[in-house]
């Protein structure tokens, strides 16, 4: 029974075994046959092939001889089966021809590329041994089987790129079409018995041959054209002759014979088309061009090359057409005339399968390329060539395409011309349709070393949108969003510019500066981006905000690429709509770019992951986190802490491992810092403590330098030693001798309550335990009423008065903010000194709840207190991260803040406004119980 595929059948092996018995061992043909079996699981070898196989099999002259040349030449075996499997057209040529199986397959046939000249003297050679017209015409249409076998085996075993393949093809196709012509020639010069003839004829070349890059079932676009008509002998004109040799050229080209057929032949592109003459004078010729030639002609002489005739009439022609071609001034855009032809191309064919002329084929990389020539190759000769991959070069070297973008187009046009070279050598036939399923779209696959179909038709895909954003890009066609002109814009005018900035790169000068592959991978993210702005409350933000973060970037199209994954894009839109701070973070720092891009953004934040990120990037991972809700503001405020607490310790570590200093001191925190409470707005409060005297200028001076190095290393957060003793103006170091004369006479109750916040951070823990006592000693000789009396007068030194109806609030300063509840906890705490030193450095949850233990507080104050602070705090976070608003406030009747109900989940503003007031209303009063009796 037949395996169909990926393996070779009974039947097959039956056979090679039947004709090697005797000569080969059942080891090497277990050998043979395991080759083959190898090389057919990768080629998709179906029944078909195998078919093909036997027959070329049963063709050798001697079988036994290859097959034992196959276990000595693995190249044999591999070509042999991938003959079979991926060309029914190169399989007849060897049934027909087997010799030329091993002509072929020799190392030096195979090794070089075709040689224009070594090749006509060969097939000159070959054609001089008939005499006959007919045997002349048989010879050149069987050199052109051994050869097109020749380039084929090549091209199937990646032994040629794609560059000398079509290189090859175009060769055979010119030097072959130029002997039939010169052969015809002299049979009508015979015909009317005319030997010489002093006239003289050029064949020129056009299209794909022209530029040589033929395919391997390419028509041949010729023009023919002459010196001079005159009579001759006969009484017959030049002109007369010479058409009859067209025609008879082009019967024996194209008719197909048992002997095969050579070319399909077209002149229809020469001056005036198909009605016209099919030749005529250079002069004529000229003229046409000069008086009435078309634009789209001059995209069609792009590629015009000498093929055979005189050569010197062809440089004449060629050095006059050229300013034709390449005029100063068009009188009409090149572009716009390729746009027209383009859209009569995709007008007739609807078909996506084309490789050729579907949208983002072939054709979208020629014309655009082609454009570019047109308008550049005046200015640089080396624009003027026919041959597309190396006219991708030459504009890259002069920066008409980007290197990147040139890498890509090259890539990409070689990955078509393979498509259309396995389509047009399995049958011979002249086909760029990609075959919606089927044997031929699998062996297409396996030819082209796709894993299955569905990968190679997931890669064309890929590459053809990229193709088509390309030729959108050169060729100036727009491709917005259908929908785009009823998005809610404020300002629809820079809204526009933006969108079109993100699409193409189109600057202040209306210049795209996007390539193709950028503008396409934002084509893929286009339908969901739009259908966000419809849904957005601020979709002019978004849009700025998007624009302004990609106008810093060299590498759009990783953006782009990127936020092809709907979470990530949904986030990212979202920072866009809502985050002002973290976008005004990212927006031109390369490395928190990298952090967004790499995903690390999206990772668990954990301490040891921080501390070695510089300040700004750790306030932008906690500022995305927190806006995306991916951790509540008071989780991050907390996880925050550490991680600046951490990376103090670390910076601390490195300095003073360089700095010889006596390890006598200690370097603690003060403020939101210590107590685990640590926001976006604030400051990191440093003392310095000696052990033992601080009057010494190096230690002010290595703890003044410290304190510079963390200022910069911390930026742009602010550090200070703002909360030491007399303040800015006193030295940075302070001992505990120091401290104890200033705890014994002038300490006041603010810093007090500065102190309640202490948190150490590096050095020596003698000191700060001596200086945790001096503190607790402090607390324990303060007079209650006196105390209250310093905190409620401070209370109303920085409170901002507001009633509730006002138009805006202090969430930290107002009354019933922020700055109430810790005015409240630290009286409480520096009224209970025996609980100082296990809650200096705790946050207010965990000392509400050691209040309410101690019943300090009742249980319903510490809810209420807990839940109106938990609620203020993230107010304010939110308040900054969309506003960057770091004064606290909140102004009710401002645009703004309608964003902010939304985003915290309220119906509507005044729902947000009255919970405001409620927790302000319960933490006034708990306050008032405590510190405020009047």
């Amino acid at each position: 029974m037949t395996k169909t595929h990926n393996h070779i059948s009974d039947t097959l092996v039956k056979t090679v075994a039947g004709f090697t018995v005797g000569y080969l061992s059942n080891k090497e043909l277990d050998a043979l046959l395991s080759s083959w079996e190898t090389e057919a699981a990768h080629i998709c070898f179906t029944a078909g092939s195998e078919s093909n196989l036997l027959r070329m099999l049963h063709s050798l002259f001697d079988k036994v001889y290859f097959l034992k040349d196959c276990l000595t030449h693995p190249h044999y075996s591999k070509a042999f089966l991938r003959v079979a499997s991926f060309s029914n057209y190169l399989t007849d040529i060897v049934v027909r021809n087997p010799e030329y199986l091993y002509w072929a397959l020799s190392g030096e046939s195979l090794e070089r590329n075709l040689d224009d000249q070594t090749f006509k003297e060969e097939v000159e050679k070959a054609v001089d041994l008939f005499k006959s017209f007919t045997g002349k015409v048989n010879a050149i249409k069987a050199m052109k089987r051994k050869y097109m076998l020749r380039i084929g085996l090549r091209d199937n075993l990646g032994i040629a790129t794609v560059l000398e393949t079509t290189n090859d093809l175009s060769i055979l196709a010119k030097t072959l079409s130029a002997l039939l012509f010169s052969i015809c020639y002299d049979e009508v010069k015979t015909k009317y018995q005319l030997e010489v003839i002093n006239r003289k004829y050029c064949i020129i070349a056009l299209g794909k041959l022209g530029g040589n890059e033929l395919n391997y079932s390419s028509d041949i676009d010729l023009m023919i054209f002459y010196d001079k008509n005159t009579k001759l002998k006969n009484g017959k004109e030049y002109h007369e002759l010479l058409t009859q040799t067209i025609q008879l050229f082009v019967e024996h080209a194209s008719q197909a014979t048992d002997k095969g057929f050579l070319f399909r032949v077209d002149f229809r592109l020469r001056p005036d088309g198909k009605n016209s003459p099919l030749a005529r004078t250079l002069t004529d010729t000229l003229r046409y061009y000069e008086s009435r030639g078309e634009d789209w002609e001059r995209q069609m002489l792009l590629k015009a090359s000498y093929l055979g005739g005189d050569e010197k009439l062809y440089l004449g022609f060629a050095n006059y057409i050229s300013s034709y071609i390449f005029p100063k001034n068009f009188s009409f855009s090149p572009i716009e005339q390729i746009k027209k032809l383009r859209k009569i191309i995709l007008d007739i064919n609807k078909s996506g399968q084309n490789i050729k002329l579907s949208r983002g084929g072939i054709r979208d990389i020629e014309f655009p390329l082609q454009a570019l020539q047109l308008l550049n190759g005046g200015k640089h000769p080396s624009l003027q060539t026919g041959n597309s991959l190396i006219a991708i070069n030459e504009l890259q070297k002069f920066n008409l395409l980007k290197k990147k973008e040139a890498g890509f187009l090259s890539e990409a046009y070689i990955f078509f011309r393979r498509i259309e070279h396995f389509l047009q050598l399995m049958n011979d036939a002249q086909t760029h349709t990609i075959p919606e399923s089927g044997e031929i779209l699998d062996k297409l696959s396996a030819f082209l070393e796709f894993e299955n179909k569905k990968t190679f038709l997931n890669e064309l895909s890929e590459t053809k949108n990229k193709v088509h954003a390309f030729y959108r890009s050169v060729m100036r066609e727009e491709k917005e969003a259908a929908d785009f002109s009823n998005l809610p814009f404020k300002d629809f005018h820079t809204a526009k510019r933006n969108y079109q900035f993100l699409k193409t790169g189109v600057g202040i000068f209306n210049q795209k500066t996007f390539d193709a592959q950028t503008i396409a991978n934002f084509e893929k993210i286009e339908p969901r981006f739009v259908e966000y702005l419809s849904c957005a409350k601020a979709p002019d933000i978004i849009l700025q905000n998007f624009a302004r973060i990609i106008r810093q970037e060299n590498f759009p199209s990783m953006w782009f690429e990127t936020l092809r994954n709907r979470k990530v894009f949904e986030a990212f839109l979202l920072i866009c709509e809502y985050g002002r701070f973290p976008v005004s973070l990212f927006a031109e720092d390369k490395l928190l770019k990298e952090l967004f891009l790499s995903g690390r953004v999206f990772e668990k934040l954990s301490v040891d992951n921080l501390v070695y990120l510089p300040a700004k990037a750790i306030r932008f991972l906690f500022s995305v986190q927190v806006l995306l809700k991916m951790i509540s503001p008071e989780a991050a405020s907390e996880l925050l802490s550490k991680a600046i607490v951490a990376k103090l310790q670390h910076s601390c570590e490195i300095f003073f491992s360089k700095e010889k200093t006596d390890k006598n001191f200690f370097v603690s925190v003060q403020g939101s810092l210590a107590s685990k409470q640590f926001t976006f707005t604030s400051d990191i409060d440093l003392l310095f403590i000696s052990g033992n005297g601080a009057n010494n200028f190096k230690l002010q001076k290595q703890f003044t330098k410290l304190l510079h190095s963390l200022q910069k290393e911390f930026s742009p957060i602010e550090v200070d030693c703002r909360l030491r003793p007399e303040g800015k103006s006193s030295q940075i170091v302070w001992d505990l001798h120091g401290y104890k004369n200033y705890f014994e006479t002038r300490i006041r109750t603010w810093e007090m309550q500065a102190l309640c916040k202490l948190e150490f951070v590096y050095g020596d823990e003698n000191p700060f335990r001596q200086f945790e006592m001096l503190i607790t000693k402090k607390i324990k000789s303060l007079d209650e009423d006196e105390l209250s009396d310093d905190i409620l007068a401070m209370h109303k030194q920085v409170t901002v008065a507001s009633k509730f109806g006002d138009a805006s609030i202090n969430l930290k300063k107002g009354n019933g903010g922020l700055l109430e509840i810790d005015f409240l906890l630290q009286f409480l705490l520096l009224k209970h000194a025996s609980l100082y030193k296990s809650f200096r450095n705790k946050p207010a949850n965990i000392i509400l709840q050691r209040f309410k233990k101690e019943n300090i507080l009742s249980e319903k104050e510490c809810k209420s207190l807990q839940s109106a602070r938990e609620f203020f705090r993230q107010l304010d976070t939110f308040n900054f991260l969309l506003f960057e608003n770091k004064k606290h406030q909140l102004t009710f009747d401002s645009e703004e803040f309608l964003t902010l109900p939304e985003f915290l989940n309220f119906a509507e503003r005044k729902d947000l406004q009255t919970s405001i007031k409620e927790e302000q209303n319960k933490i006034h009063l708990i306050f008032s119980k405590y510190l405020d009796n009047t």
